[in-house]
């Protein structure tokens, strides 16, 4: 197998500007026409040390240093509403063994009612990290931003009391910044949704829906060069049931690609997020999807893992037919919560040599020690096999936390965290110990 080339350890990442646009569209147009709800921000910086910065097998160690901010923002006037969400930071390596990077996770909406109730306009937007090669791991190398910009109309249609009819329209675009080339392409989408929903309470309905989306690559070279452009069709009935003791949404239908190709695929299209409540304070649930998807749509494509960002993962050139099923415990206990998932997945590329199946697992605990300290501990497992590559991995990761409230509006946080991927290719193993210092300070305008 080859490693893709590393960028240069002092090179600046560049941040072009249609990586930032759809979040500083989003956000001005808020600014101009909501009326805003008090904005929840914090303003922090972070610095550590690993002795494995790459995540590669020959270590090199760094001391990361990092300055960030965080926002929680919604308003909503007659006519308008939106919400900006996630948090964006630079991060420099001192030790210049790694390039500096920008960490965006941020998420912007905005719903402007044209006709209440019955006509809105809808403006989406991500600014995200993945992966530029799907193989490689979480490293400053091998992160790209990502930014995604979606709009369209939504329409509603009262047919009779219980009977709606509900349609969208979708246009979007996604750039990848990474200049490797070793990333999938840009690309430009467009989707649209049909659904006839009856409704048989108010905590019931039934529904038939038909949902389109299409891919189109735009070639960059590199990874690019093979990519093939694609439709996605779904058509499904739906089932729905929310009460306090837990809720039930199903799908089934059926699910058909459609690649430039010709070579139409036909499978099984089955969903279905369940949850029951156990007892006063603890939650189970099991989670199913089965049908094609790509990273243009990632319905339950991330285990749950409580408190921790992942990136993405790296965008694919093409669709794949997904089996996922994934099976979750929470508990919410006076002091203390506790987190825990199992997955199971497989992916079929469809004649290609990226077929995987992976499957792991993930447990939180988080304690309260006192009114301004808490502590926690986590841990994962996660074992993935590259059918068409004949290559394996088996990644563990586990980690402790400590934070305290110096006062109102300030808090200090400290981690310490090891990980280690092993695999029958020596060139995707590593390990590393990384321990980590944050202080924050948070407020409202």
């Amino acid at each position: 197998m080859q490693i893709p080339p590393m960028r240069s350890v002092r090179q600046r990442p560049s941040i072009n500007a249609a990586a930032r646009a759809p979040l500083c569209l989003l956000l001005c147009l808020m600014a101009h026409y909501v009326d805003a709800e008090p904005l929840n921000a914090i303003v922090g910086i972070e610095t550590g040390y690993t002795d494995n910065v790459n995540l590669t097998k020959d270590k090199l160690s760094d001391a990361p240093f990092e300055v960030f901010i965080g926002l929680d923002y919604s308003g909503r006037s007659a006519r308008t509403q939106g919400a900006l969400n996630g948090r964006l930071g630079y991060r420099s390596y001192l030790e210049g063994n790694a390039a500096d990077e920008l960490k965006p996770n941020l998420h912007g909406n905005l719903v402007f009612h044209l006709e209440p109730e019955r006509l809105s306009w809808v403006v989406d937007g991500d600014w995200r990290q993945a992966r530029a090669d799907r193989l490689g791991p979480d490293s400053p190398d091998n992160l790209e931003s990502q930014a995604v910009l979606w709009t369209g109309p939504d329409v509603l249609v009262p047919l009779s009391p219980v009977t709606t009819l509900t349609a969208k329209g979708r246009a979007g675009y996604s750039y990848n910044s990474d200049s490797s080339g070793e990333s999938a392409p840009d690309d430009y989408r467009l989707g649209g949704e049909l659904n006839l929903t009856v409704r048989r309470s108010r905590a019931e309905w039934i529904s038939a829906n038909l949902a389109v989306r299409s891919v189109n690559y735009i070639d960059r070279g590199g990874a690019g060069a093979n990519a093939s452009d694609f439709r996605i069709v779904d058509l499904f009935l739906g089932h729905g049931s929310h009460s306090a003791r837990g809720n039930l949404d199903v799908q089934v239908g059926s699910s058909i690609a459609n690649p430039d190709d010709g070579s139409d695929k036909t499978g099984l299209l089955a969903r279905m997020d369940a949850s029951a409540a156990l007892g006063r304070r603890g939650l189970a649930g099991l989670r199913l999807n089965l049908g094609f998807e790509d990273q243009a749509n990632t319905t339950l494509a991330e285990p749950i893992l409580s408190g921790v960002i992942e990136p993405i993962e790296a965008q694919s050139s093409g669709f794949y037919y997904q089996q996922r099923v994934e099976a979750y415990y929470s508990r919410a206990a006076r002091r203390a919560d506790l987190l825990g998932s199992f997955f199971a997945e497989s992916r079929d590329f469809m004649g290609t040599m990226n077929d995987e199946t992976n499957y792991g697992g993930a447990v939180s605990w988080n304690a309260r020690l006192s009114r301004s300290s808490s502590a926690g501990v986590y841990g994962r497992v996660e074992y993935t096999d590259y059918q068409g590559l004949s290559e394996n991995t088996r990644l563990y990761r586990a980690g402790i936390a400590f934070g305290h409230r110096l006062s109102r509006h300030v808090s200090a946080k400290s981690e310490i965290r090891h990980e280690i991927k092993t695999s029958n290719d020596e060139a995707l193993e590593y390990d590393e110990t990384a321990f980590f210092v944050s202080l924050v300070y948070q407020f409202r305008l």
